[in-house]
Parts: C-alpha cells; sequence; structure tokens
C-alpha cells in the first residue's frame, strides 16, 4: 500500500476548529500565527511544497485563444489567505485551500462535524500525489501521471497499470511520459519517450503497488 502520512486527521480538526473560532465577516484570527502555522500544515500535509500562508488574494490572467494574456484577471482565492513556495505565489496550493475552507464556513449543508472532518481527511489523503516508484539501481522513478485538476484524487498503490493503459506515468529523471507496451508473451515494457529508457517487467504487474513490490529491491 502507498505510504501515507498518519497526521491528517489531526490537522483536519486543527482547521476545522479554526475556521469555526475566527469572525466569520472579516475572517481575522485572534491569533494570525497560529491561524497561519495550521494552514500552513493542512496544505503541506495535502501534498504541496508550501514554504508559508500568509493573507491576501491571488489574480488570475484571462488568456487569449492564442494563449496570450488579454490584460483582465479574476481572482483565485475567495477565502483571504494565499500560499507561498519556494518560487513565490503557490497558486495551485491556495486554490485548493480556497476548495476546503467552504464546506467548513459553510457547515458542510447540513453535516455534522464529524462528518465535515472526514470530508477534509479525504481531501487531504487523495491530494497526496503517489510515492515515486524507483525503477534502477541509479534511481530512476516513475511518478505519476499529472491529474487534471488541483483538487482531483491522486492515483494510488492499488490503481490499475495494466497493458493497454497506455501512458502510466513520467520518467522522474527527463520528464518524458512513459508507455506500457507489450514485449513478450510474459513481459511488458516501460519506455520513456523522452530519454528512451526501457524496463522490462512480468505481465502480471497489474497495479503500481505491484510494480513497487517487483522492484522492491530498489523501493525498500
Amino acid at each position: 500500500m502507498d505510504p501515507v502520512r498518519d497526521d491528517a486527521n489531526e490537522i483536519a480538526i486543527a482547521f476545522v476548529d479554526l475556521v469555526g473560532e475566527c469572525d466569520q465577516k472579516t475572517w481575522k484570527f485572534h491569533d494570525e500565527a497560529y491561524a497561519t502555522a495550521v494552514m500552513l500544515t493542512l496544505v503541506q500535509s495535502a501534498g504541496f511544497k508550501a514554504t508559508s500562508v500568509m493573507p491576501g488574494m491571488l489574480r488570475g490572467n484571462y488568456l487569449d485563444q492564442d494563449g496570450s494574456k488579454t490584460g483582465e484577471t479574476y481572482v483565485v482565492n475567495s477565502f483571504p489567505y494565499k500560499v507561498l513556495g519556494s518560487n513565490g505565489n503557490d497558486f495551485g496550493a491556495t486554490i485548493w485551500l480556497d476548495a476546503q475552507f467552504h464546506p467548513v464556513r459553510g457547515n458542510g449543508m447540513g453535516l455534522t462535524r464529524l462528518e465535515i472532518i472526514e470530508n477534509l481527511v479525504r481531501a487531504i489523503r487523495d491530494s497526496r500525489p503517489l510515492t515515486p516508484i524507483i525503477l534502477t539501481d541509479v534511481g530512476d522513478a516513475l511518478r505519476e501521471y499529472p491529474v487534471e485538476r488541483v483538487t482531483a484524487k491522486h492515483h494510488r498503490d492499488d490503481d490499475s497499470m495494466a497493458t493497454g493503459t497506455g501512458c502510466v506515468g513520467v520518467h522522474d529523471a527527463c520528464n518524458g511520459f512513459v508507455d506500457r507496451r507489450g514485449a513478450s508473451t510474459t513481459h511488458d515494457s516501460l519506455n520513456c519517450r523522452g530519454c528512451n529508457l526501457r524496463i522490462c517487467i512480468p505481465k502480471s504487474v497489474k497495479t503500481y503497488g505491484d510494480l513497487r513490490r517487483h522492484l522492491a529491491q530498489f523501493n525498500g
């Protein structure tokens, strides 16, 4: 099973309590340092490489058909806190934090406190990327195929990567997409489109967890 941290329940409770205790009109917290620390721990627990959280709004740019900016912008987050990473504003983490805030603020549309916490725990765990699978003795790794949106569920070890699924991930070293193809009657191959790395695996490998176990010597 894909290893995940077990702090999701603790941080979910802290965030639910935090939102419940703040001023519902101004969104001011009695202890701003504690509030931003809870939010930072929340997004980090969800798998984002965040370095800090601070009050602020982010704006995105509308794009023309050719991909150029139109000059018009839109508000990214309605919850007035933004997430920062090593390269500045982290739009993905801010969007995810904003999406978790609304169900808690709205009391989960009639849900109990326990149900709200359980939903947040699920969102935290679903947001954590698949732990990369080491493929070779020099450290080549397979990381998950990019999810369609920030709030989408990430891959897990019990997800299928059987023959016929096409692209099964990304080669961590060159960022090339990795395809699974038939190689023989007993084996398939993982082929990187970028650098042509090729790894043979038994056809009995059906899931990411199967692959991790098959390559246990690199994934201890």
